[in-house]
């Protein structure tokens, strides 16, 4: 009850847990994002299906939490939305021009945004299929991410 005070109601509290919880997880996405070196991508890359899937074992209560409430409740993902995948496909567009350079590829804003996306789905799809399906295949998926990114013979 005390905690309540606090908060005009239940939605409230939980949208502040909400703040918090992706901030968290913004940051930590954050952390290896802009760890990523265009010499050591590939490694750096398997590293980070690693990374994640362990932090899917711990997160994974609350992940399926707010995902599930996300999809019935439109202020929780817009929070969302806000709070982690904004800004981690700014970071990761970023991150991408960055490596573009880098690797000599030209892309406009609208090439760049596609591929974005797509890097975007197949880490996270390849993150949780390897999930349920118990496998582990990290340097496979990030060899297809260097294909897809164009970055194929240069990272």
């Amino acid at each position: 009850p005390a905690l309540y005070r606090h908060f005009p109601g239940k939605e409230a509290l939980f949208l502040a847990l909400v703040r918090v919880t992706a901030g968290h997880l913004r940051d930590n996405v954050f952390a290896l994002l802009d760890g990523i070196r265009p010499e050591t991508l590939r490694a750096q890359l398997a590293a980070a299906l690693a990374d994640r899937r362990r932090a899917v074992s711990f997160f994974g209560p609350l992940l399926r939490t707010l995902l599930t409430t996300a999809a019935h409740n439109p202020a929780v993902l817009e929070e969302i939305r806000a709070y982690v995948v904004g800004p981690t496909l700014e970071r990761l567009s970023a991150k991408v021009e960055e490596l573009d350079t880098a690797y000599g590829v030209e892309s406009d804003a609208a090439s760049r945004e596609a591929r974005v996306r797509s890097f975007l789905s197949l880490f996270t799809g390849s993150l949780a299929t390897s999930v349920v399906l118990g496998d582990q295949p990290d340097e496979a998926t990030a060899d297809a991410v260097v294909r897809l990114m164009d970055w194929d013979g240069r990272a």
